[in-house]
């Protein structure tokens, strides 16, 4: 039998789950050599190894070696929680310096102070965010909406916030502390406006429910509720004299008193709905989606101006000093109107967009658009001239704000992250804080991310190197199949975060586009699925199955989705051929498109660039084929690379290629370089025999891993024997890896050298004499023709090893007792031949005299001290074994007159004599001599047996 393989080089006998570096090494081994984790695992402990099922967990336990992986385990699952805690938290720390979904409204504060708020995000979720505009960074930010907040107001110092939006409920903040107030009673839909009164007391919201409300914002208790309107409530505007101006899409205005919560008067004129209105002076502007303002005396309750000149809706209305009004509009163009006399003074166009906000300087000398063609336009207003465009935003911008003094802008867009501005010099104002802590989370973020991949692929192979260690083939592949299920759910979950990613600012300014679609996620999943195969089944020592096992479950497993497609799904369609369609597509999707890319993993694509890397550092001491025991696409250079090595160091290199034949798709590689460098060397049959004296070439050619492998798997020298015989040599103990060996070696058998010649020929009886199975078989491979051998002899040392099974062959032929007592003859025939040499003293016919009649048993037993082979002649360490069963066979002969007893008393020693000569050559000889010898005392030994027992027929009475 076999040895186990053994391990070479510096590799940690057991693994240390503190050290880094043993990581390295375990994944070297569970990613590109297998049989190093194999061996790792049986010099631990070779019982535990060995022993099947919960005996096998139980064992494992008391391993220092296997506990210490166990331990790998559960440290690489801490460092893959711990980097997804970091991940999250970088994460999270860049969200903290910006919005996740588009600025819907900005407002002022303070001259240091400004608010955004958001849209909602992929939870749904808004957030609105204070800024201080000295440090650029985030104070705080206000997270309690449900949904977009539409509505911003701040009181008059600064110190309470009103917000509103799709959630319906108006909140009120302290913006001293950060602090949520008051959440007050929802409206029925949607809040589209808020404001607060001068004071601050009170705020008031406007909603889609056609209603406003007037809100205490010291209690938090609803004042009134002001009905009236038939349309959305879509603009408010405070007035002197504690009343209100409100706009809807019914097409009014209503002016209304706080103090009784009571309707003044309802204002129309406009032909559809009110977008905006201010207060101005005495007066107030509103504007509309039919492109029309109108200027109203509320005294009178009067529009004593309409305003034309626009072409599309009004957006936004700003005063400025001295009685005129901007106006900004979806026409790409802002007019600047004097509201005394309704005429027009200037019209701003050199916009591309929407015009979406404009705000005046507390001066009135300049004007600040914003539009949806992403830019931000300072204007003097007295001239009516462009002074600065604002270009930096990279969405559409939907509200601007300026400070009170009149110094800066900020500017919320659909890109997420506010934006600030030198009003007087057009540049933008950094946020450094904020650039600072955001530039940090990203890269944070981005090491974060290739961690949480390195460690959930390591933390994987671990889990599946645990498998096998406890449960062998069964458990790997089962885990291997829960791997599977769960990274389904894994990419699910990476389609949503991509999308999270996507409305990050800070990481759409570093990564750009995250536009993973369907076809891309498929592939990325497919490759690791086919790479998880890979790693599993070579693992285990099953580099064929690996391949072959999820392209034929998956042909299996569209089959069956493809009938169950045409059948159950489809089973409202009443067209057979419409259904039977339906069911070929899904099939042919799964089959095909997902199959080839799962082939693409299982083939190991994704590690030829690691291997590559590896052979370009290296060169020589670092090809592909050596170090990657898995590979399975054929690599450039590798037959010069091993047909070198051989060159360089015989004996290394032949153990490099008994490792590089441990794979089933590289063996041809391994057969062609040793049929070349055979039939290339001067001295090609002792080259063979060579091989038969390396004890590293008795390893199995595979770990084994089931029990029926410890039975089956032939060691590195039978295999390359064999191979290079031109035989498929079955290296598994499973049906299926049979199969799917067999499959490779027809795949690769255009790879191979496939001319028959005396020396392949020989490799194959020396591939038969190897197999210790033959021992018990009825007929031994050495006696098939002599041509197997006989043609050695044009090779040097040919002559001798064909005098040697020659010789062997002879006495294999001995079948009775009778047959076996003619070996004595038989050598002292060969020495006649010249075969063997004689000392001067020796007499002729080995003591014999010619013409006497003397007894030969005296000459054999002086053969082995009198006789040595002539050069050319039967190996010495084989002329020493057949001496021996001269000697045995001579003993069995006993006179014919001799009683039973005698004749037992002779044939035991014999048995007793065989069983000696047995264990010496087990030690001394080596193969293929030594099987054919032990065959040979295994066949004496059953005609001693047979004589025996008629010996004792004959003494029984009748």
């Amino acid at each position: 039998m076999p040895n186990f393989p053994a391990r070479r080089g510096n590799e940690p006998q057991s693994l240390n789950p503190f050290n880094l570096r043993h990581y390295g090494w375990l994944a070297d081994w569970i990613f590109f050599r297998p049989s190093r984790f194999s061996a790792y695992l049986y010099d631990a402990n070779p019982e535990v190894y060995r022993r099947r099922g919960w005996a096998r967990v139980r064992g494992s336990f008391k391993v220092p070696a296997y506990r210490n992986l166990y331990g790998m385990g559960l440290v690489s699952t801490l460092f893959l929680l711990l980097s997804i805690a970091s991940l999250l938290g970088f994460y999270t720390l860049s969200s903290a310096q910006g919005h996740n979904s588009s600025i819907e409204t900005v407002a002022a504060i303070s001259p240091q102070r400004v608010v955004s708020a958001s849209a909602g995000d992929f939870q749904g979720a808004a957030s609105i965010k204070v800024w201080n505009l000295e440090t650029g960074g985030v104070e705080y930010s206000l997270d309690d909406h449900r949904n977009r907040v539409e509505a911003l107001a701040v009181t008059t110092d600064g110190t309470r916030l009103l917000s509103a939006g799709g959630d319906r409920r108006l909140r009120v903040w302290d913006l001293d502390r950060g602090e949520l107030l008051h959440k007050l009673k929802p409206h029925d839909r949607w809040i589209e406006t808020v404001a607060v009164t001068p004071d601050g007391t009170r705020g008031i919201s406007g909603s889609a429910d056609r209603t406003l409300k007037v809100w205490d914002l010291e209690s938090g208790e609803l004042i009134h509720t002001l009905k009236g309107h038939t349309g959305t409530v879509t603009t408010v505007a405070v007035l002197p004299e504690n009343r209100l101006l409100s706009g809807s899409e019914d097409s009014t205005l209503k002016l209304w008193d706080l103090g009784a919560g009571t309707e003044l008067v309802t204002l129309q004129g406009h032909n559809a709905g009110v977008t905006v209105v201010r207060a101005i002076g005495d007066r107030a502007v509103s504007g509309s989606t039919d492109g029309t303002l109108k200027v109203w005396d509320l005294e009178r309750a009067t529009a004593v101006h309409t305003l034309t000149g626009h072409e599309n809706e009004i957006r936004a209305i700003a005063a400025i000093g001295d009685g005129q009004a901007i106006s900004a509009s979806a026409d790409r163009t802002l007019k600047i109107w004097n509201l005394n006399d309704g005429t027009l003074v200037h019209t701003l166009a050199d916009h591309t967009g929407w015009v979406e906000d404009v705000v005046v300087t507390p001066d009135g000398t300049r004007a600040i658009s914003a539009s949806s063609d992403r830019t931000l336009k300072i204007w003097d207003v007295r001239q009516g001239t462009l002074l600065h465009t604002l270009v930096g935003h990279r969405e559409w911008i939907r509200s601007i704000a300026i400070t009170p003094d009149g110094t800066r802008v900020i500017s919320g867009a659909g890109d997420r992250q506010p934006k600030v501005w030198d009003v007087q010099s057009g540049r933008e104002l950094p946020l450094k804080t904020t650039n600072r802590i955001a530039a940090i989370a990203t890269v944070g973020f981005s090491i974060s991310v290739v961690w949480v991949c390195l460690c959930a692929v390591l933390t994987s192979a671990i889990a599946l190197a645990a498998a096998t260690t406890s449960f062998g083939v069964a458990g790997t592949v089962i885990l291997a199949l829960a791997i599977a299920m769960t990274s389904a759910v894994v990419f699910t979950v990476v389609f949503v975060f991509a999308d999270v990613l996507q409305v990050n600012p800070h990481f759409y300014q570093q990564f750009g586009e995250l536009d993973l679609d369907a076809d891309t996620v498929r592939l990325i999943y497919s490759l690791a699925i086919g790479t998880l195969a890979s790693v599993t089944f070579n693992l285990v020592n099953r580099q064929a199955l690996g391949v072959f096992a999820p392209f034929v479950f998956l042909m299996l497993l569209a089959a069956g989705i493809g009938v169950f497609e045409a059948s159950i799904l489809q089973n409202s369609q009443i067209i057979t051929t419409k259904r039977l369609i339906a069911g070929v597509k899904i099939a042919w999707t799964v089959a095909i498109t997902f199959n080839l890319s799962v082939l693409l993993g299982s083939v190991r694509a994704i590690f030829y660039p690691i291997d590559a890397i590896a052979w370009l550092r290296g060169r020589r001491q670092t090809h592909p084929v050596r170090r990657d025991e898995s590979l399975v696409l054929p690599v450039p250079q590798s037959e010069r690379y091993l047909y070198r090595a051989l060159h360089r160091d015989e004996r290394e290199g032949l153990r490099e290629i008994a490792a590089v034949a441990r794979n089933p798709f590289q063996r041809a590689i391994s057969q062609r370089v040793l049929y070349r460098y055979l039939h290339e060397n001067s001295d090609p049959l002792h080259f063979l025999y060579r091989w038969l004296e390396d004890p590293e070439l008795e390893a199995y050619a595979i770990a084994p891993v089931t029990a029926s492998d410890w039975a089956l798997i032939p060691s590195r020298r039978q295999l390359l024997l064999g191979e290079l015989n031109g035989r498929l040599v079955e290296c598994s103990g499973e049906w299926g890896n049979q199969l799917a060996e067999r499959c490779v070696w027809f795949l690769t058998a255009w790879r191979r050298s496939r001319r028959q010649t005396p020396l392949t020929r020989f490799a194959g009886v020396l591939y038969e004499l190897l197999d210790e199975t033959h021992l018990q078989a009825a007929r031994f491979p050495v006696l098939t023709p002599e041509s197997n051998y006989n043609d050695l002899k044009n090779y040097s040392g040919g002559v001798e090893i064909a005098h040697s099974l020659n010789a062997l062959t002879a006495f294999l032929g001995y079948q009775t007792l009778g047959e076996l007592q003619t070996a004595a003859e038989w050598v002292a025939l060969m020495a006649k031949k010249g075969l063997y040499e004689r000392h001067d003293d020796a007499p002729d016919s080995f003591g014999v005299a010619e013409g006497t009649q003397t007894q030969p048993d005296s000459a054999v037993e002086t053969l082995r001290e009198r006789l040595v082979p002539t050069s050319g002649a039967v190996r010495p360490a084989v002329l020493d074994a057949i001496a021996r069963l001269a000697e045995i066979a001579a003993s069995t002969r006993t006179p014919t007159a001799a009683s039973c007893e005698s004749q037992l008393a002779v044939l035991a020693r014999s048995t007793a004599a065989l069983a000696d000569l047995d264990a010496v050559v087990t030690s001394e000889l080596i193969d293929p001599e030594c099987t054919i010898v032990r065959k040979i005392i295994h066949q004496w030994q059953g005609a001693i047996a047979r004589a025996i027992a008629q010996v004792n027929r004959n003494s029984s009475p009748v």
